[in-house]
C-alpha cells in the first residue's frame, strides 16, 4: 500500500503564529540509523489544520524515504510546535507510516502540546505504535537501554505489521463510522457547534488491519474527507452506543 495525500485547497484562517516548518533527515542515535522528522510553528486546530499538516507530510516524504531506510522507529521532533488539538495529525503523521512503513513512532513533546498529542493517541486506539517523551535524548537513552517502553512500542507495531498484510477470504467490505462534527453537530473538543466548512471525519470497526485497507481505498471521492481515518471502533455496538452514523457493507 503507498501514500496517499488527502486535502482539498482551503482558505486557512490568518494566525499570529508562526509558519510551520518541518526538516527530516536519517540519523544516527544509538546505532540506530533513523529517520528524525522536526516541527516548529503552530498547527491550526481542527479542521483549519487539514491542509497544513497535509502538505507538511508532502514536505516529509520528500526529504526522507521512510521505507527506503529500512527503519523500524520514526522519531518526531515536536518540541517547537504549538498545537491544541485536531485529528490530521494522527491521520497524516502517526496511522499512515505505522501502517505503511511499519515503524513505531517516537515523539518528543512538551507542555500542552504533549498533553493534546497523548489526547489524541489514546482516541485513536491502544493499537497505535506511538510513545511520548520530554526529549530526543530521552528517545535515545530508551534506544540504549531497550526499556519496556520501547519493547512494548515494537511489539505494536510488529501486531500491525503482521495483521495490515493479513488478507481474508471473508471480507465482505468495511465498515465505515462517521464520527466527525459534521454527523454529530458538535465539535468534539471545543464542544462549539459543527461549522458548515468543517471536514468529515471517520474510521472503521476492527484493527490495523481494517484501518490500512480504507486508508489505501479511494475515499477521497468522499465528499469532504481531507485526511486519512483516524479512529478505530472494537464493535459496532461502540460505534452506536457513541450515537456515531456507521455504514455497514453487506452481501448483494
Amino acid at each position: 500500500m503507498g501514500y496517499q495525500i488527502f486535502g482539498r485547497k482551503r482558505k486557512q484562517k490568518s494566525t499570529d503564529s508562526s509558519q510551520l516548518m518541518a526538516q527530516a533527515a536519517l540519523v544516527t542515535i544509538a546505532s540506530y540509523q533513523l529517520p528524525l522528522v522536526k516541527l516548529e510553528g503552530f498547527i491550526p486546530p481542527g479542521s483549519d489544520g487539514n491542509s497544513v499538516i497535509a502538505s507538511i507530510f508532502r514536505q516529509i516524504l520528500s526529504q526522507v524515504d521512510i521505507q527506503a531506510s529500512q527503519s523500524k522507529i520514526l522519531i518526531y521532533d515536536l518540541l517547537g510546535v504549538d498545537y491544541s488539538f485536531g485529528d490530521h495529525v494522527g491521520a497524516f503523521l502517526w496511522v499512515l507510516p505505522a501502517l505503511v512503513d511499519g515503524v513505531s513512532i517516537m515523539v518528543a513533546a512538551d507542555d500542552e502540546t504533549r498533553s493534546g498529542l497523548m489526547s489524541l493517541a489514546d482516541f485513536i486506539g491502544a493499537w497505535l505504535p506511538v510513545a511520548f517523551f520530554e526529549s530526543t535524548k530521552q528517545i535515545a537513552s530508551e534506544l540504549q537501554q531497550e526499556t519496556p517502553v520501547t519493547k512494548e512500542l515494537f511489539e505494536k507495531a510488529e501486531h500491525c505489521r503482521r495483521l495490515v498484510h493479513t488478507n481474508s477470504q471473508d471480507d465482505t467490505g468495511l465498515h465505515i463510522v462517521l464520527f466527525g462534527s459534521r454527523q454529530t453537530g458538535w465539535q468534539y473538543k471545543s464542544g462549539k457547534q459543527w461549522r458548515k466548512d468543517s471536514d468529515m471525519d471517520f474510521g472503521t470497526i476492527g484493527g490495523p488491519r481494517e484501518i490500512a485497507r480504507l486508508a489505501s481505498a479511494d475515499s477521497r471521492s468522499m465528499p469532504n474527507v481531507e485526511h486519512p481515518p483516524t479512529r478505530l471502533f472494537s464493535s459496532a455496538q461502540e460505534a452506536a452506543e457513541l450515537g456515531f452514523l456507521m455504514i455497514q457493507p453487506h452481501r448483494g
